[in-house]
């Protein structure tokens, strides 16, 4: 017999139904049934690069399945993956680590999501600058903290207000460079900055930099390269960079004593990454960059043409990382679109093309436009724009 819903409704838990659902993730579904029922569905909503996974990682992929590689691994990763981790935070980030300091999961989502429940208690405060990935404070909510948003719309890192809102019960400072949904990244000076605010500090500084290889015109910077702050933590994924988002590989490099904490809490949640994947990992960290600097070069063309097609219709910044423009609507708001978020059903209705409202990313007054699309998509989606807008 089924029970009323009323009654059942009682019976599920307060948090999860206080969980905002994810407004992305659900975009990408709305846009997948509209296409598979015939919609021509123009995706600049998109999260992933529409490039396909390099075969050299695909092979050793392959090659690690048919040498058995689908029992149980080590909780924290494969020790060879996390060597070369520890090569490539050198390498490419200037951050010495060690094994130790390294532990890989289901990409850099779980990651943050441990760290918050293995960090946070009930009262304990977040700072996070906005616009940011909306992930970030329903994990805190979660983890039974508080989130203070503190407002970042410009193209680097405004240490100043993240300085104001610190307060005794602040507990970690969250940060994402290069950004989403702004494009920014943000300058060693600003990184330096922040760095000498908190040192000494009983602050964690959360650094999450799953875009950190998709950069044009400027340099990424990871935070713990400025500073051997304990309280430092760097999340960085295979998701984007190497267009493995399938793969649901991401890590953490952080304070030991930290990894030993996550790492009792992963241990209950899911165990080990999926095994073989994670030889495809190792075999992306191996591969010569030829390959990413020809996509990055890719990148920069479908970069410079959204962002000419934005500039006639929006007041726009020139994103320098990731892959998104950020743009300000407000002169198309009106009363029959009073926000970004019906003005995106009124595009997606009306144009056949999707976009990511600012409200999903805890801000107002702006749309997330993604160039991780073709050249062709990247035309047709801002002619029917254009069109629609007029």
């Amino acid at each position: 017999m089924m029970m009323q819903e009323s009654k059942f409704s009682s019976r599920i838990a307060n948090r999860s139904k206080n969980i905002n659902a994810s407004v992305t993730v659900g975009l990408a579904d709305i846009v997948a049934r509209l296409k598979n029922e015939g919609r021509n569905i123009i995706g600049l909503n998109e999260g992933e690069l529409d490039f396909s996974t390099s075969a050299t990682i695909v092979n050793e992929t392959i090659r690690a399945l048919i040498d058995g590689k689908t029992r149980y691994s080590w909780l924290n990763g494969e020790l060879k993956l996390k060597e070369r981790i520890c090569q490539k935070a050198f390498e490419d980030n200037r951050i010495k680590a060690t094994p130790e300091n390294i532990i890989v999961t289901n990409g850099s989502k779980q990651i943050i999501y441990e760290i918050l429940q293995t960090l946070i208690e009930p009262g304990d405060e977040v700072i996070i600058p906005v616009p940011c990935w909306a992930t970030y404070s329903e994990a805190v909510k979660l983890a039974g903290g508080e989130t203070v948003l503190v407002e970042n719309i410009g193209m680097d890192l405004e240490v100043e207000k993240i300085k104001q809102a610190v307060t005794e019960k602040t507990k970690l400072i969250i940060i994402n460079t290069p950004n989403n949904p702004t494009g920014a990244v943000y300058s060693k000076a600003a990184l330096q900055t922040l760095c000498q605010f908190v040192k000494g500090k009983p602050i964690f500084v959360l650094s999450d930099e799953a875009y950190e290889q998709i950069v044009f015109d400027a340099e990424h910077h990871s935070l713990a390269a400025m500073d051997d702050n304990e309280y430092i933590i760097t999340v960085q994924t295979f998701s984007k960079s190497f267009a493995m988002t399938g793969y649901r590989i991401g890590y953490m490099i952080a304070h030991p004593e930290l990894i030993s904490r996550v790492s009792d809490l992963h241990g209950h949640m899911t165990d080990n990454v999926c095994t073989f994947a994670q030889y495809g990992a190792i075999a992306a960290l191996e591969m010569p960059m030829d390959l990413y600097q020809e996509r990055l070069e890719i990148l920069k063309q479908r970069r410079d043409l959204s962002y000419q097609y934005a500039q006639s219709l929006f007041e726009c910044e020139r994103p320098y990382g990731a892959f998104y423009l950020f743009p300000n609507v407000e002169k198309y708001l009106n009363e029959s679109c009073r926000n970004a978020t019906q003005l995106c059903e009124y595009l997606l209705t009306h144009a056949g093309v999707a976009l990511i409202p600012a409200e999903a990313c805890l801000y107002h007054g702006h749309v997330r436009i993604s160039f991780a699309v073709s050249m062709e998509a990247i035309e047709q989606g801002f002619e029917r724009l254009a069109a629609a807008l007029r």
